[in-house]
Protein backbone atom coordinates (compact mmCIF):
# COMPACT_ATOMS: atom_id res chain seq x y z
CA UNK A 1 0.00 0.00 0.00
CA UNK A 2 0.92 3.94 -0.67
CA UNK A 3 0.34 5.55 2.95
CA UNK A 4 0.04 8.27 3.89
CA UNK A 5 0.94 9.51 7.61
CA UNK A 6 -0.52 13.26 9.08
CA UNK A 7 1.86 14.34 12.26
CA UNK A 8 1.66 17.37 14.37
CA UNK A 9 5.65 16.69 14.51
CA UNK A 10 8.63 14.88 12.69
CA UNK A 11 8.73 11.52 14.17
CA UNK A 12 12.68 11.61 14.33
CA UNK A 13 14.50 12.91 16.34
CA UNK A 14 12.34 11.50 19.59
CA UNK A 15 10.95 14.69 21.56
CA UNK A 16 8.41 12.27 23.19
CA UNK A 17 6.37 9.46 23.53
CA UNK A 18 4.46 9.88 20.72
CA UNK A 19 7.41 10.21 18.09
CA UNK A 20 8.68 7.33 19.36
CA UNK A 21 5.52 5.16 18.64
CA UNK A 22 4.91 6.56 15.22
CA UNK A 23 8.82 6.51 14.37
CA UNK A 24 8.44 2.57 15.54
CA UNK A 25 5.06 1.67 13.50
CA UNK A 26 6.61 3.69 10.43
CA UNK A 27 10.19 1.52 10.69
CA UNK A 28 7.56 -1.78 10.88
CA UNK A 29 5.41 -0.53 7.90
CA UNK A 30 7.90 0.49 5.26
CA UNK A 31 9.36 -3.13 5.04
CA UNK A 32 6.44 -3.75 3.03
CA UNK A 33 4.89 -0.04 2.19
CA UNK A 34 5.39 2.46 0.70
CA UNK A 35 5.47 5.61 3.08
CA UNK A 36 4.76 9.01 2.94
CA UNK A 37 5.01 12.20 5.47
CA UNK A 38 3.23 15.54 5.73
CA UNK A 39 3.95 16.87 9.31
CA UNK A 40 4.06 20.18 10.78
CA UNK A 41 6.93 22.01 12.46
CA UNK A 42 7.19 23.91 15.22
CA UNK A 43 6.89 27.86 15.00
CA UNK A 44 10.44 27.94 16.55
CA UNK A 45 11.62 26.84 13.08
CA UNK A 46 9.68 28.97 10.76
CA UNK A 47 12.62 31.73 10.98
CA UNK A 48 15.14 29.57 10.51
CA UNK A 49 13.48 27.44 7.50
CA UNK A 50 12.42 23.84 7.23
CA UNK A 51 14.00 21.68 9.77
CA UNK A 52 16.34 19.01 8.42
CA UNK A 53 15.55 15.82 7.76
CA UNK A 54 17.36 13.03 9.50
CA UNK A 55 18.79 10.17 7.31
CA UNK A 56 16.38 7.54 9.61
CA UNK A 57 13.37 9.37 8.56
CA UNK A 58 14.67 9.80 4.46
CA UNK A 59 15.08 6.23 4.91
CA UNK A 60 11.63 5.04 5.64
CA UNK A 61 10.10 7.52 3.82
CA UNK A 62 9.42 7.93 0.15
CA UNK A 63 8.67 11.58 0.91
CA UNK A 64 9.01 13.88 3.97
CA UNK A 65 7.13 17.17 3.45
CA UNK A 66 6.59 19.85 6.52
CA UNK A 67 4.72 22.93 7.12
CA UNK A 68 5.12 25.66 9.58
CA UNK A 69 2.73 25.14 12.33
CA UNK A 70 1.61 29.03 13.43
CA UNK A 71 0.01 29.28 16.59
CA UNK A 72 -3.36 30.57 16.77
CA UNK A 73 -3.80 34.24 18.37
CA UNK A 74 -4.34 34.17 21.89
CA UNK A 75 -7.24 35.81 22.71
CA UNK A 76 -7.81 38.42 26.13
CA UNK A 77 -9.03 36.48 29.14
CA UNK A 78 -12.80 37.45 28.80
CA UNK A 79 -12.56 36.59 25.22
CA UNK A 80 -10.64 33.32 26.05
CA UNK A 81 -13.08 32.21 28.45
CA UNK A 82 -16.08 33.21 25.95
CA UNK A 83 -14.55 31.34 23.24
CA UNK A 84 -14.74 28.29 25.22
CA UNK A 85 -18.13 27.91 26.24
CA UNK A 86 -19.59 29.02 22.89
CA UNK A 87 -17.29 27.40 20.45
CA UNK A 88 -18.42 23.56 19.17
CA UNK A 89 -15.29 22.25 18.09
CA UNK A 90 -13.10 21.20 20.81
CA UNK A 91 -9.82 23.51 21.76
CA UNK A 92 -7.60 21.33 20.93
CA UNK A 93 -8.78 20.81 17.12
CA UNK A 94 -8.83 24.70 16.85
CA UNK A 95 -5.78 24.85 18.24
CA UNK A 96 -4.35 23.32 15.21
CA UNK A 97 -6.42 24.34 12.59
CA UNK A 98 -3.83 25.41 9.58
CA UNK A 99 -5.17 26.48 6.24
CA UNK A 100 -1.38 25.79 4.85
CA UNK A 101 -1.33 22.48 5.79
CA UNK A 102 -4.69 21.82 4.23
CA UNK A 103 -4.11 23.24 1.07
CA UNK A 104 -0.71 21.19 1.19
CA UNK A 105 -2.29 17.84 1.92
CA UNK A 106 -4.73 18.87 -0.99
CA UNK A 107 -1.67 19.13 -2.99
CA UNK A 108 -0.17 15.93 -2.33
CA UNK A 109 -3.20 13.86 -2.79
CA UNK A 110 -3.81 15.46 -6.20
CA UNK A 111 -0.59 14.68 -7.00
CA UNK A 112 -0.51 11.25 -6.43
CA UNK A 113 -3.17 8.19 -5.73
CA UNK A 114 -2.75 7.21 -1.80
CA UNK A 115 -4.48 3.98 -0.75
CA UNK A 116 -4.78 4.81 3.08
CA UNK A 117 -3.87 8.24 5.10
CA UNK A 118 -3.38 8.01 8.83
CA UNK A 119 -3.49 10.48 11.13
CA UNK A 120 -1.32 10.60 14.41
CA UNK A 121 -3.23 11.97 17.18
CA UNK A 122 -6.77 13.46 17.32
CA UNK A 123 -6.07 17.14 16.28
CA UNK A 124 -4.97 15.89 12.67
CA UNK A 125 -7.80 13.64 12.51
CA UNK A 126 -9.53 17.13 11.02
CA UNK A 127 -7.26 16.75 8.06
CA UNK A 128 -8.23 13.01 7.11
CA UNK A 129 -9.76 12.69 3.64
CA UNK A 130 -13.27 11.08 4.20
CA UNK A 131 -13.29 9.56 0.68
CA UNK A 132 -14.07 6.31 -0.39
CA UNK A 133 -11.25 6.01 -2.48
CA UNK A 134 -9.06 6.48 -0.05
CA UNK A 135 -8.92 4.88 3.50
CA UNK A 136 -8.50 6.49 6.99
CA UNK A 137 -6.77 5.34 10.22
CA UNK A 138 -6.75 7.22 13.03
CA UNK A 139 -3.66 6.82 15.52
CA UNK A 140 -5.02 7.25 19.18
CA UNK A 141 -2.14 7.88 21.62
CA UNK A 142 -4.89 8.41 24.53
CA UNK A 143 -8.28 8.56 25.66
CA UNK A 144 -8.40 12.58 25.53
CA UNK A 145 -11.74 13.26 26.81
CA UNK A 146 -10.79 10.13 29.69
CA UNK A 147 -7.97 12.34 30.24
CA UNK A 148 -9.65 15.73 30.41
CA UNK A 149 -12.34 13.54 33.07
CA UNK A 150 -9.60 12.84 35.19
CA UNK A 151 -8.39 15.96 35.27
CA UNK A 152 -11.16 17.91 35.92
CA UNK A 153 -11.45 16.16 39.48
CA UNK A 154 -8.58 17.90 40.25
CA UNK A 155 -9.57 21.42 39.62
CA UNK A 156 -11.25 23.32 42.87
CA UNK A 157 -12.32 26.58 41.02
CA UNK A 158 -16.16 25.96 39.32
CA UNK A 159 -15.11 28.48 36.65
CA UNK A 160 -12.04 26.06 35.68
CA UNK A 161 -14.29 23.03 36.14
CA UNK A 162 -17.21 23.91 34.25
CA UNK A 163 -14.50 24.93 31.32
CA UNK A 164 -12.99 21.86 31.61
CA UNK A 165 -16.14 19.65 31.44
CA UNK A 166 -17.16 21.90 28.74
CA UNK A 167 -14.22 20.57 26.31
CA UNK A 168 -14.27 17.29 27.87
CA UNK A 169 -18.15 17.35 26.89
CA UNK A 170 -16.92 18.77 22.73
CA UNK A 171 -13.68 16.21 23.03
CA UNK A 172 -16.00 13.08 23.79
CA UNK A 173 -18.43 14.18 21.15
CA UNK A 174 -15.48 14.14 18.47
CA UNK A 175 -13.81 11.05 19.28
CA UNK A 176 -17.10 9.37 18.48
CA UNK A 177 -17.67 10.92 15.55
CA UNK A 178 -14.30 10.24 14.37
CA UNK A 179 -13.83 6.96 15.44
CA UNK A 180 -17.12 6.16 13.33
CA UNK A 181 -16.15 7.76 10.22
CA UNK A 182 -12.20 6.00 10.17
CA UNK A 183 -11.98 2.35 8.81
CA UNK A 184 -10.22 1.87 11.83
CA UNK A 185 -8.74 3.25 15.34
CA UNK A 186 -5.56 1.71 16.24
CA UNK A 187 -4.82 2.26 20.15
CA UNK A 188 -2.11 1.74 22.29
CA UNK A 189 -3.52 -0.81 25.04
CA UNK A 190 -6.38 -3.33 25.75
CA UNK A 191 -7.55 -1.37 28.30
CA UNK A 192 -7.91 1.68 25.70
CA UNK A 193 -9.11 -0.17 22.83
CA UNK A 194 -12.37 -1.67 25.38
CA UNK A 195 -13.13 2.00 26.54
CA UNK A 196 -13.09 3.33 22.91
CA UNK A 197 -15.59 0.32 22.51
CA UNK A 198 -17.91 2.09 25.01
CA UNK A 199 -17.79 5.59 23.56
CA UNK A 200 -18.45 4.07 20.29
CA UNK A 201 -19.54 0.63 20.17
CA UNK A 202 -20.17 0.20 16.07
CA UNK A 203 -16.88 1.81 15.37
CA UNK A 204 -13.90 -0.62 13.79
CA UNK A 205 -11.49 -0.18 17.09
CA UNK A 206 -7.90 -2.26 17.55
CA UNK A 207 -4.67 -1.93 19.21
CA UNK A 208 -1.15 -2.27 18.83
CA UNK A 209 1.49 -1.54 21.61
CA UNK A 210 3.82 1.07 21.14
CA UNK A 211 6.86 -0.91 20.14
CA UNK A 212 11.04 0.08 20.71
CA UNK A 213 14.29 -0.50 19.83
CA UNK A 214 15.74 -2.41 22.46
CA UNK A 215 19.19 -2.77 20.30
CA UNK A 216 19.70 1.14 20.83
CA UNK A 217 18.22 0.73 24.64
CA UNK A 218 20.84 -1.45 26.30
CA UNK A 219 22.01 -1.41 29.95
CA UNK A 220 24.28 1.18 31.23
CA UNK A 221 27.31 -0.13 32.67
CA UNK A 222 28.03 3.49 34.69
CA UNK A 223 27.00 4.05 37.92
CA UNK A 224 26.51 6.90 40.61
CA UNK A 225 28.49 7.51 43.10
CA UNK A 226 24.64 7.97 45.75
CA UNK A 227 21.73 6.62 45.75
CA UNK A 228 20.06 8.79 43.00
CA UNK A 229 16.43 8.30 41.99
CA UNK A 230 15.58 9.74 38.42
CA UNK A 231 12.17 11.15 36.50
CA UNK A 232 11.88 11.80 33.14
CA UNK A 233 8.83 13.58 31.39
CA UNK A 234 7.51 16.47 29.35
CA UNK A 235 7.27 18.94 32.62
CA UNK A 236 4.29 20.66 30.97
CA UNK A 237 2.17 17.61 30.72
CA UNK A 238 -0.38 17.45 33.56
CA UNK A 239 -0.37 13.95 34.69
CA UNK A 240 3.72 14.49 34.82
CA UNK A 241 3.52 17.60 36.78
CA UNK A 242 0.66 16.10 39.46
CA UNK A 243 2.93 12.64 39.42
CA UNK A 244 5.92 15.01 39.83
CA UNK A 245 4.50 17.09 42.35
CA UNK A 246 2.79 14.61 44.74
CA UNK A 247 6.46 12.02 44.25
CA UNK A 248 8.00 15.64 45.71
CA UNK A 249 5.87 16.72 48.22
CA UNK A 250 4.43 13.65 50.37
CA UNK A 251 7.34 10.61 49.11
CA UNK A 252 10.55 11.77 48.99
CA UNK A 253 10.78 13.69 51.88
CA UNK A 254 9.84 9.55 53.30
CA UNK A 255 12.60 8.14 51.69
CA UNK A 256 15.36 10.94 52.46
CA UNK A 257 13.98 10.24 56.36
CA UNK A 258 15.53 6.45 55.87
CA UNK A 259 18.51 7.46 53.39
CA UNK A 260 19.32 11.02 53.94
CA UNK A 261 21.97 11.47 50.29
CA UNK A 262 19.15 10.29 48.77
CA UNK A 263 19.16 12.57 45.02
CA UNK A 264 16.31 13.49 42.89
CA UNK A 265 17.16 14.28 38.89
CA UNK A 266 14.79 15.78 37.29
CA UNK A 267 15.13 15.39 33.29
CA UNK A 268 12.51 16.72 30.60
CA UNK A 269 11.80 19.83 28.62
CA UNK A 270 9.20 22.86 29.12
CA UNK A 271 8.61 22.82 33.05
CA UNK A 272 5.53 24.79 33.70
CA UNK A 273 6.54 27.39 37.39
CA UNK A 274 5.65 24.77 39.62
CA UNK A 275 8.15 22.57 38.69
CA UNK A 276 10.74 24.97 37.86
CA UNK A 277 10.30 25.78 41.78
CA UNK A 278 11.34 22.09 42.93
CA UNK A 279 15.12 22.84 42.46
CA UNK A 280 15.40 24.92 45.19
CA UNK A 281 14.43 21.74 47.13
CA UNK A 282 17.88 20.33 48.89
CA UNK A 283 18.87 17.04 46.80
CA UNK A 284 16.89 17.51 43.56
CA UNK A 285 18.23 18.51 40.41
CA UNK A 286 16.57 19.92 37.47
CA UNK A 287 17.79 18.95 33.91
CA UNK A 288 15.39 20.72 31.20
CA UNK A 289 18.35 21.27 28.34
CA UNK A 290 19.78 17.80 27.51
CA UNK A 291 20.19 16.53 24.23
CA UNK A 292 19.41 12.99 25.23
CA UNK A 293 18.18 11.61 28.74
CA UNK A 294 20.43 8.08 28.05
CA UNK A 295 23.52 9.12 30.13
CA UNK A 296 20.91 10.03 32.88
CA UNK A 297 19.98 6.40 33.03
CA UNK A 298 22.52 4.89 34.94
CA UNK A 299 22.85 1.16 36.35
CA UNK A 300 21.89 1.65 39.90
CA UNK A 301 19.88 4.81 39.27
CA UNK A 302 16.12 3.57 40.42
CA UNK A 303 13.23 4.80 37.69
CA UNK A 304 9.94 6.03 38.96
CA UNK A 305 7.03 7.12 37.36
CA UNK A 306 4.60 8.09 39.86
CA UNK A 307 1.57 9.20 37.67
CA UNK A 308 -2.30 9.25 39.24
CA UNK A 309 -3.76 10.39 35.85
CA UNK A 310 -3.31 9.41 32.31
CA UNK A 311 -4.03 6.73 29.89
CA UNK A 312 -2.31 4.98 26.80
CA UNK A 313 1.34 3.35 27.34
CA UNK A 314 4.21 4.82 29.09
CA UNK A 315 7.00 4.78 26.46
CA UNK A 316 9.62 5.60 29.48
CA UNK A 317 8.99 2.67 30.96
CA UNK A 318 9.63 0.35 28.01
CA UNK A 319 13.38 2.65 28.00
CA UNK A 320 13.76 2.22 31.68
CA UNK A 321 13.23 -1.61 31.08
CA UNK A 322 15.26 -2.06 28.07
CA UNK A 323 18.21 -0.49 30.06
CA UNK A 324 17.57 -2.69 32.57
CA UNK A 325 16.67 -0.49 35.34
CA UNK A 326 14.78 -0.90 38.57
CA UNK A 327 11.57 0.75 38.41
CA UNK A 328 8.78 1.73 40.81
CA UNK A 329 5.78 3.12 39.46
CA UNK A 330 1.99 3.18 40.08
CA UNK A 331 -1.06 1.17 38.42
CA UNK A 332 -1.53 4.05 36.14
CA UNK A 333 1.76 5.01 35.21
CA UNK A 334 2.37 1.07 33.99
CA UNK A 335 -1.48 0.32 32.92
CA UNK A 336 -1.50 -1.57 29.36
CA UNK A 337 2.16 -2.91 29.69
CA UNK A 338 2.54 -6.81 30.40
CA UNK A 339 4.13 -6.55 33.78
CA UNK A 340 3.82 -7.89 37.23
CA UNK A 341 4.15 -6.46 40.39
CA UNK A 342 7.68 -7.57 41.63
CA UNK A 343 8.44 -9.80 38.84
CA UNK A 344 9.87 -6.75 36.30
CA UNK A 345 8.80 -3.45 38.76
CA UNK A 346 6.97 -2.66 41.73
CA UNK A 347 3.75 -1.19 41.69
CA UNK A 348 2.61 1.50 44.89
CA UNK A 349 -0.11 3.56 44.65
CA UNK A 350 0.04 4.79 47.96
CA UNK A 351 2.93 7.68 49.40
CA UNK A 352 4.05 6.04 51.83
CA UNK A 353 4.55 2.44 50.27
CA UNK A 354 5.56 4.20 47.12
CA UNK A 355 8.58 5.42 49.42
CA UNK A 356 9.41 2.13 51.23
CA UNK A 357 9.49 0.60 47.81
CA UNK A 358 12.26 2.98 46.35
CA UNK A 359 14.16 2.48 49.82
CA UNK A 360 14.03 -0.99 49.77
CA UNK A 361 15.68 -0.59 46.12
CA UNK A 362 17.91 1.79 46.88
CA UNK A 363 19.57 0.04 49.12
CA UNK A 364 19.13 -3.87 48.30
CA UNK A 365 21.65 -4.46 44.94
CA UNK A 366 20.41 -8.31 44.69
CA UNK A 367 16.35 -6.92 44.44
CA UNK A 368 17.83 -4.25 42.00
CA UNK A 369 19.98 -6.78 39.61
CA UNK A 370 16.91 -9.81 39.64
CA UNK A 371 13.72 -7.15 38.45
CA UNK A 372 16.22 -5.32 36.09
CA UNK A 373 17.41 -8.67 34.23
CA UNK A 374 13.97 -9.40 34.04
CA UNK A 375 12.47 -6.03 33.04
CA UNK A 376 15.27 -6.52 30.31
CA UNK A 377 14.06 -9.63 29.26
CA UNK A 378 10.47 -8.33 28.98
CA UNK A 379 11.30 -5.54 26.67
CA UNK A 380 13.40 -7.48 24.32
CA UNK A 381 10.47 -10.24 23.92
CA UNK A 382 7.19 -8.13 23.73
CA UNK A 383 8.32 -4.91 22.41
CA UNK A 384 10.89 -4.67 20.67
CA UNK A 385 9.29 -3.34 17.38
CA UNK A 386 11.25 -6.26 14.98
CA UNK A 387 9.29 -8.89 16.79
CA UNK A 388 5.76 -7.60 16.30
CA UNK A 389 5.96 -6.94 12.89
CA UNK A 390 4.22 -9.83 11.91
CA UNK A 391 1.41 -8.30 13.97
CA UNK A 392 1.27 -5.43 12.46
CA UNK A 393 0.98 -6.39 8.95
CA UNK A 394 -1.90 -8.57 9.97
CA UNK A 395 -3.60 -5.15 11.22
CA UNK A 396 -2.68 -3.55 7.99
CA UNK A 397 -3.62 -6.60 5.38
CA UNK A 398 -7.18 -6.00 7.52
CA UNK A 399 -7.61 -2.83 6.74
CA UNK A 400 -6.81 -3.03 3.14
CA UNK A 401 -9.37 -5.84 3.00
CA UNK A 402 -12.28 -3.23 3.69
Amino acid sequence: MRILFLTDRLPYPFSGGISVRTFNLMQSLAREHELHLLSLVSDTGIQAGPVTVSDELRRLCSSVIQVPHRPQAVPSRSGHYLKNVLQKEPWMITEYHQLPFREKLQEVLASRQFDLVQAELLSMTQYLPFDRRIRTVYGAQNIESALLWQRMKHFYSPVVKYRCFKEYLRVRHYERMIMRKVQLTIAVTREDQIKMHHLAPYARISYFPITIDTDQWQPSTDEYDRPTIIFVGTLSWHPNVDGLLWFTRDIFPLIRSMIPETQLIIVGRDPVPEVTRLQEIKAIQLQTSVPEIAPFLKKNALFIVPLRLGGGMRVKILEALSRGMPIVTTGVGCEGLEVQNRQQLLIENKAEAFAQACAHLLSNRMEQNRLSQAGRMLAVQNYHWHNLNGRLSALYNLIEEL
